[in-house]
């Protein structure tokens, strides 16, 4: 058992309940949908680990394909919170196209069984640049807005984090294969401190909606 626990399943784990407590109730389907997500995200790191230490067999391929799974939603979030402010459609579509033709490039490059690294990248830095334009239209915004409590912005946060510290990894990524321990590299450890960042960021998030939908902002 203890094999299959790791920091990033425990975050997960508590991000998932926090998503329970706070958005069950929630009439919107974007913060539904986020409750699904979580259960799915938690479920595969769970049975991702299991394959790998305790079966010993390979589980790219399971990551590759909850991959699909996490460019809907994030795409689908950043998509709903630009609404809020303008057009978002154009820059979604192109988006969302150049991530399947980096996923397509990278199963006809290696199959299922080898990281789709591409398609990585580029979901990174495109999910980069939507979070910074989020950013501009909400700071031309004219209305107040308590930022603190605000659940749209600490999402976007967390987003941005993750996926710009993803690109820097990348980026980085002989550097970072440099050990530090005889069993875990530098890259591991900020990973793992990325994921608690985005899932913290995404919690807060989750407890502002339910605040907001009581006061009925």
């Amino acid at each position: 058992m203890i094999k299959i626990i790791s920091p990033s399943t425990c975050v997960e784990l508590i991000c998932l309940i926090v998503a329970i407590i706070f958005l069950a109730k929630d009439k919107s389907l974007f913060w539904k949908i986020a409750i699904v997500y979580m259960a799915i995200t938690f479920s595969t790191e769970t049975i991702a680990s299991i394959i790998s230490k305790v079966f010993h067999h390979y589980n790219v391929w399971l990551y590759n394909l909850y991959i699909l799974v996490e460019l809907c939603f994030v795409s689908f979030g950043l998509y709903k919170f630009l609404k809020e402010y303008t057009n978002p459609k154009p820059i979604i579509l192109v988006g969302s196209g150049l991530m399947l033709l980096s996923y397509s490039y990278d199963l006809y490059s290696h199959g299922i069984t080898e990281l789709n690294t591409i398609t990585i990248n580029v979901s990174a830095i495109i999910f980069v640049i939507y979070s910074l334009y989020y950013f501009l239209l909400l700071l031309k915004d004219q209305n107040f807005i308590q930022l603190k409590y605000h659940p749209q912005f600490w999402w976007v946060v967390g987003v941005l984090f993750y996926y710009f510290g993803g690109t820097v990894i990348n980026l980085f990524d002989e550097v970072l294969f440099d050990k530090v321990s005889t069993n875990n590299h530098l890259r591991w450890y900020i990973y793992v401190l990325l994921n608690v960042l985005l899932y913290s960021f995404w919690s807060y998030s989750f407890i502002c909606r339910a605040r907001q939908r009581r006061l009925h902002l």
